[in-house]
């Protein structure tokens, strides 16, 4: 795979990401806007298996910022997989990790971790990803979204 196939792989799974950001769990998505997606994919070393988080960090009008879950769309799933394929051949060996962050001004990470992945290793309580939101609003990125209060707060313990 070359850098370019990568990145234009890349960029439709991210897509792809995006496009389903409505389709949530809980609820419906109502008018919401979202200011930053998550997805933590996992796939299973031989392939095949695969397991899923992803959530956007959204707000309605005039409201402070939440966690939304929703479903990872399937298009997302399949070409996910045939990314870890691809890179396959790397010296680092198939992924088995694959975390993406997106920005809502169209900015997006990848990173890639090879080890055993977690959820499908058997731990079925995946409380990893509970502080995002927080730790979100605290970063350059999520601060303007902090509420009024947040701030004032953070300003006088220094923060």
């Amino acid at each position: 795979m070359t850098p370019i196939e990568r990145a234009e792989l890349e960029s439709d799974i991210v897509r792809a990401v995006a496009g389903g950001v409505t389709d949530v769990m809980d609820g419906e998505w109502g008018d919401r806007e979202w200011l930053h997606l998550f997805v933590d994919f996992e796939i299973a070393p031989e392939g095949g298996r695969s397991s899923s988080i992803a959530f956007a960090l959204a707000r309605r009008p005039g409201r402070a910022p939440e966690k939304a879950a929703f479903r990872l769309p399937q298009e997302a799933k399949l070409r996910l997989g045939e990314l870890a394929d691809a890179m396959g051949a790397t010296p680092n060996g198939r992924w088995t990790v694959a975390q993406i962050r997106i920005s809502r001004d169209g900015r997006y990470d990848f990173r890639y971790a090879y080890g055993a992945p977690w959820r499908l290793s058997g731990n079925l309580t995946d409380k990893r990803f509970e502080t995002y939101l927080d730790d979100w609003l605290t970063s350059d990125e999520g601060a303007p979204y902090q509420p009024r209060e947040r701030r004032w707060w953070q300003r006088m313990l220094g923060a």
